[in-house]
């Protein structure tokens, strides 16, 4: 077991080439240990601009074309949106004429966004 002095020398060291989360513990994992020593490293990688940099990175697959719509309110979408001024909002969005309402939301639990949208169909 590592003193919690020399740990993040030994983190230094173990990440040294920047080789990503994995790798990184392998080096730690192969000579040493402390509690919590996975969650150090990942957050080292992290947080590490090197490692942000030779990381590969995936790009989104292509979007998918929707269909045409016929009507405003054929299709919606419906997310959460912020906290925006500490407060999250429920927001609503017609994909026909792109019209967006949005409600305050006085929590994020599941069966309040699932009381508003019946509300606000029946509206």
């Amino acid at each position: 077991m590592v003193p919690r002095q020399l740990r993040r020398r030994v983190l230094d060291l173990a990440h040294e080439g920047h080789q990503g989360i994995v790798k990184t513990k392998e080096h730690l994992r192969s000579k040493v240990w402390w509690p919590g020593i996975d969650k150090e490293a990942e957050k080292k990688c992290r947080e590490c601009f090197g490692c942000q940099m030779v990381a590969k990175h995936f790009p989104p697959p292509p979007t998918a074309p929707t269909r045409l719509l016929e009507r405003a309110w054929q299709e919606i979408v419906v997310g959460c949106l912020g906290p925006y001024l500490l407060v999250p909002l429920l927001v609503v969005v017609d994909y026909f004429s792109r019209w967006m309402e949005e409600e305050v939301l006085r929590s994020s639990h599941q069966m309040l966004t699932q009381q508003f949208c019946k509300v606000w169909r029946a509206s």
